[in-house]
């Protein structure tokens, strides 16, 4: 029904996007655990199948983007105030990425807005997930999650 990515795959074009548009270097590494403060983001999209990209990230990594986008010191409270923006739009652009990559040959498909969430949404009956966590060049994690039905694959 749609192309299945890997998690090596949902991990390249993650860290091709962070590194295109945040200037954020990244690469795989083991899952982290959410102990700290994190800002969280979601994006739904739908084609044949719904589903929605996650992308969460310590407030310190999404404040250091929201800074490089203000032209403001990190620490800076605007930084802070917009650091769950910050990463929603890491999630719309890597949305941009990866949703077209999994419908490409199954027809149109329709990526909503990001949002600013809580944390990260528990898995429905019927879903399944990729999930990949990336460290910048100084050890900070940026975890992306790509749901959809589990039934959307063929086999």
């Amino acid at each position: 029904m749609i192309r299945r990515l890997t998690d090596d795959e949902l991990a390249v074009l993650a860290a091709s996007m962070l590194a295109q548009t945040a200037f954020l270097l990244a690469e795989p590494a083991a899952h982290t655990s959410m102990h700290e403060d994190w800002a969280c983001a979601l994006v739904p999209f739908e084609a044949a199948v719904r589903g929605r990209l996650v992308v969460a990230a310590p407030v310190a990594v999404a404040a250091q983007v929201a800074a490089d986008a203000l032209l403001v010191p990190p620490a800076d409270e605007e930084a802070l105030l917009h650091a769950g923006n910050a990463v929603a739009d890491l999630a719309g652009v890597i949305a941009g990425a990866v949703v077209p990559e999994l419908f490409k040959t199954n027809g149109p498909f329709r990526i909503g807005l990001p949002s600013v969430v809580v944390c990260e949404p528990p898995l429905a009956p019927g879903e399944r997930a990729n999930r990949v966590t990336l460290v910048n060049e100084v050890g900070q994690p940026v975890r992306v999650e790509l749901v959809l039905a589990s039934d959307a694959f063929s086999a």
